[in-house]
């Protein structure tokens, strides 16, 4: 019984150094739900308009956490961000990852609207022309028995948009305000 009693606590002890050693080579102590608990203070501060400290807690699900439930919304976060500090090529690399990463979210739509836009600014006619098609191929476009369709998002940054889908013609506003015009054809 003895033997059995000292076998359990060398397997216990050996399980416990695992851990400390795991942790001390990874630089921190990681706990379950940590990524859980930054999304929530994202969301939070996000919530408040607080975007400075929503994008640090996002940032910190990217680096820690990239395979974390949360990686759409903080990638998304991170590269709306990005672009509004005008950092645009941060921002095209995150939108990318995002529209390659994410294609059937609810924000690939939008993260494509940043990216055309980021190709008007540069004056790229080429990524431009990819853009507008892949945007207007991204939602279906039937308008039985209506000449519009809307489409509403609002981001883990908590800023609200808003597609406004025609015929030949999509307006993209951001907080009200009008953020892009497309322009296509079948």
């Amino acid at each position: 019984m003895c033997f059995l009693m000292r076998k359990k606590y060398q397997i216990i002890i050996i399980q416990v150094a695992f851990w400390l050693v795991l942790a001390c080579c990874s630089g921190r102590i990681l706990y379950a739900g940590e990524d859980a608990n930054l999304y929530k203070k994202a969301s939070q501060f996000a919530k408040q308009g607080d975007r400075e400290f929503a994008f640090m807690n996002y940032r910190a699900i990217l680096k820690g956490y990239p395979k974390s439930r949360f990686t759409e919304k903080a990638l998304f976060a991170n590269a709306e961000y990005y672009s509004i500090l005008t950092k645009y090529g941060d921002a095209k690399v995150h939108f990318e990852d995002y529209v390659k990463d994410f294609p059937d979210s609810k924000g690939k739509f939008f993260a494509l609207v940043h990216l055309w836009k980021l190709a008007e600014r540069k004056g790229d006619e080429a990524l431009l022309a990819e853009y507008t098609s892949q945007i207007a191929s991204n939602e279906q476009m039937s308008f039985i028995f209506r000449d519009r369709k809307e489409i509403f998002f609002q981001s883990p940054l908590a800023c609200q948009y808003r597609a406004v889908i025609q015929i030949d013609t999509i307006k993209i506003f951001l907080e009200g305000v009008l953020f892009a015009e497309i322009l296509y054809t079948d």
